[in-house]
Protein backbone atom coordinates (compact mmCIF):
# COMPACT_ATOMS: atom_id res chain seq x y z
CA UNK A 1 0.00 0.00 0.00
CA UNK A 2 1.16 3.02 -0.90
CA UNK A 3 0.56 6.91 0.89
CA UNK A 4 1.15 9.85 0.22
CA UNK A 5 1.84 12.64 2.91
CA UNK A 6 -0.31 15.39 2.71
CA UNK A 7 1.04 19.49 4.12
CA UNK A 8 -1.35 20.22 6.79
CA UNK A 9 -4.39 22.62 5.54
CA UNK A 10 -3.31 26.31 6.75
CA UNK A 11 -6.42 27.77 6.19
CA UNK A 12 -9.82 27.69 7.68
CA UNK A 13 -13.51 29.17 5.96
CA UNK A 14 -16.09 30.05 7.38
CA UNK A 15 -19.14 29.94 5.14
CA UNK A 16 -22.02 31.60 4.65
CA UNK A 17 -25.15 30.03 6.23
CA UNK A 18 -27.92 32.00 3.99
CA UNK A 19 -26.75 30.85 0.29
CA UNK A 20 -28.72 28.88 -1.22
CA UNK A 21 -28.52 25.35 -1.91
CA UNK A 22 -28.66 26.79 -5.78
CA UNK A 23 -25.70 29.45 -4.86
CA UNK A 24 -24.05 26.64 -2.92
CA UNK A 25 -23.96 24.05 -6.03
CA UNK A 26 -22.63 27.66 -8.19
CA UNK A 27 -19.58 28.04 -6.15
CA UNK A 28 -19.05 24.25 -5.79
CA UNK A 29 -19.16 24.01 -9.48
CA UNK A 30 -16.79 26.81 -9.90
CA UNK A 31 -14.49 24.93 -7.51
CA UNK A 32 -14.63 22.32 -9.56
CA UNK A 33 -13.80 23.68 -12.64
CA UNK A 34 -11.17 25.35 -11.61
CA UNK A 35 -9.33 22.77 -9.87
CA UNK A 36 -9.92 20.92 -13.20
CA UNK A 37 -8.05 23.86 -15.05
CA UNK A 38 -5.33 24.01 -12.73
CA UNK A 39 -4.61 20.75 -12.97
CA UNK A 40 -4.47 20.51 -16.39
CA UNK A 41 -2.14 23.55 -17.13
CA UNK A 42 -0.05 22.62 -13.65
CA UNK A 43 -0.23 18.54 -13.64
CA UNK A 44 3.90 17.43 -13.50
CA UNK A 45 4.51 20.35 -11.13
CA UNK A 46 1.74 19.72 -8.84
CA UNK A 47 2.53 15.98 -8.86
CA UNK A 48 6.56 17.46 -8.07
CA UNK A 49 5.22 19.29 -5.27
CA UNK A 50 2.77 16.40 -3.79
CA UNK A 51 6.29 13.71 -4.14
CA UNK A 52 7.99 16.40 -1.92
CA UNK A 53 10.32 16.91 -5.25
CA UNK A 54 9.91 20.41 -5.84
CA UNK A 55 12.87 22.59 -6.11
CA UNK A 56 13.24 24.62 -2.69
CA UNK A 57 12.23 28.21 -2.86
CA UNK A 58 14.99 30.95 -3.51
CA UNK A 59 15.67 32.69 -0.31
CA UNK A 60 15.34 36.01 -2.04
CA UNK A 61 11.06 34.60 -3.12
CA UNK A 62 8.86 36.41 -0.95
CA UNK A 63 6.85 34.09 1.46
CA UNK A 64 3.36 32.49 0.68
CA UNK A 65 1.75 34.81 3.13
CA UNK A 66 2.90 37.98 0.84
CA UNK A 67 1.88 37.19 -2.22
CA UNK A 68 -1.16 38.43 -3.86
CA UNK A 69 -4.50 36.46 -2.82
CA UNK A 70 -7.09 35.70 -5.39
CA UNK A 71 -9.76 35.52 -2.81
CA UNK A 72 -11.38 38.72 -0.65
CA UNK A 73 -9.47 39.13 1.57
CA UNK A 74 -11.98 41.64 3.76
CA UNK A 75 -15.08 40.86 5.84
CA UNK A 76 -17.34 42.30 3.13
CA UNK A 77 -20.41 39.98 2.08
CA UNK A 78 -20.33 37.99 -1.42
CA UNK A 79 -22.50 39.66 -3.83
CA UNK A 80 -25.12 37.20 -4.20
Amino acid sequence: MTTTKRRARTRSFTLPTHWTPAQALAVWELLEDFTAALWDAYEPQLWDEIEGKSAPESVDAPDSASKARPYRSDDSELPF
